[in-house]
């Protein structure tokens, strides 16, 4: 699913059924078995990962306010340099997106950020899919959280998800490119998916 890191590079110099996303009580689209990652450490171990909104209103008068992605783990994530957390999706819109954090290494010390949102064939501006930022952690959550205005072009309410997946690996030391760039398993330490749908709204 994962595809296109080399924007990086320029940022270096500058700074079965379509659920809707207020469903009461949203199970998470991706569900992983705990102690399944390489090394048995719980902060490289994915339990689940999810795709939802928040908003007002309730029932037809529901309007969602941002878009929320949640990745779980059986211990709080690393903050120190070495490994690169993600989870992504196939949308019907705007191709596949991904969600990445990626802490400590030398290149988010520079740019003053850790992690980035690829929204795939949706650009953000200057038609450009990739939007540097700091996911939120809390616990043995990571969060990306992004106002409905906020979204690539194209990703709109109605969106359908598929295809999720969420994956932990060791970063590069130098350039924070995740293993998985290279399309094979090499390196990869956990892996979670989810089968289903998920519509944004």
């Amino acid at each position: 699913m994962y595809r296109r890191v080399a924007f990086l590079a320029v940022p270096l110099v500058l700074g079965a059924l379509a659920l809707p996303g207020h469903a009461a009580a949203p199970a998470p689209q991706i569900i992983d078995a705990a102690g399944d990652a390489r090394g048995a450490q719980g902060s490289m171990d994915i339990v689940s990962g999810q795709f939802t909104t928040t908003g007002t209103g309730k029932g037809k008068a529901y309007k969602p306010t941002k878009f929320v992605v949640t990745l779980t783990l059986a211990a709080p994530p690393s903050s120190g340099p070495g490994l690169t957390y993600e989870i992504g999706a196939a949308t019907s819109s705007c191709g596949d997106v991904v969600f990445t954090y990626e802490p400590g290494t030398p290149y988010s010390a520079l740019a003053g950020v850790n992690g980035w949102a690829d929204w795939g064939d949706c650009p953000i501006r200057d038609d450009s899919p990739y939007e540097l930022l700091t996911p939120k952690v809390t616990g043995n959550t990571i969060t990306w959280s992004f106002g409905m205005k906020q979204l690539g072009k194209g990703m709109k309410v109605g969106t359908v998800f598929s295809k999720f997946e969420a994956r932990v690996d060791p970063s590069n030391p130098v350039v924070p490119f995740p293993s998985n760039t290279t399309g094979t398993a090499l390196g990869l330490i956990d892996i979670g998916t989810g089968a289903g749908t998920w519509k944004l709204g």
